[in-house]
């Protein structure tokens, strides 16, 4: 076998950037490359696959022992730092459901809340912050004329009205899941707050759940 040199740990991090990589990724990782070496600004190959939302790179890195705790070196952020800003949900997600597989919630809990950045926010208050600073479409964007943000509402905490869905077998719901609302048209705005959530979709339609003591979801019952 060939001695590995430092180039084997740049093609790695190459490797990570495009799905097309895979098979020569697959036989750096077998070469025993290690894979949580780091670049200049400290980032693993783990980093760039998930900021590129490379599913398939991050799958076969963590088969081989990557690690979701490492930060990078300029801002702090993990793995999941990086899926969450730059809108990787997959991504996201398989690092979620490889945390909770091979270490169990407790791991789960610290990948979420625990692991600060240097501006001591978690993956959770990162994500949190992007969601209230908005999507302001660039002056450039040649798709902006003409075009409407919208989508799908998922949600994950514990177990209450405020998910707009019952667990009657669990106490915590640890990975986003799909509220399932009685529309095709897709969610443009999205209000939560302690106890209860509104949607409205394209349609201008309304939709409520949560925990509604007092009246708050104008639907006559407390509960919805």
């Amino acid at each position: 076998m060939q001695p590995l040199t430092h180039d084997d740990a740049h093609d790695l991090w190459d490797c990570a950037r495009t799905p097309d990589a895979a098979p020569t990724l697959a036989r750096l990782l077998q070469e025993t490359v290690p894979p949580d070496d780091r670049n200049d600004y400290g980032e693993t190959a783990l980093h760039v696959a998930a900021a590129r939302g490379n599913d398939e790179a991050v799958l076969l890195l963590l088969r081989h022992g990557a690690d979701l705790l490492t930060e990078d070196w300029e801002s702090g952020w993990t793995p999941l730092h990086r899926s969450l800003y730059h809108h990787h949900l997959s991504t996201s997600l398989l690092l979620l459901r490889h945390a909770q597989t091979r270490f169990g919630k407790k791991l789960l809990r610290k990948v979420l809340h625990e692991t600060r950045d240097h501006s001591r926010q978690s993956p959770m208050q990162l994500l949190s912050t992007i969601l209230k600073r908005g999507r302001k479409p660039l002056e450039n964007d040649e798709n902006a004329a003409g075009s409407c943000d919208g989508g799908l509402v998922y949600t994950f905490g514990k177990r209450d009205y405020q998910l707009g869905y019952h667990l009657p077998n669990a106490d915590v719901q640890v990975t986003p899941r799909l509220v399932e609302l009685p529309t095709n048209s897709p969610i443009v705005q999205l209000s939560a707050s302690k106890y209860h959530t509104i949607a409205l979709n394209a349609k201008g339609e309304c939709f409520v759940w949560g925990f509604g003591k007092g009246g708050r979801l104008g639907t006559g019952n407390e509960f919805e």
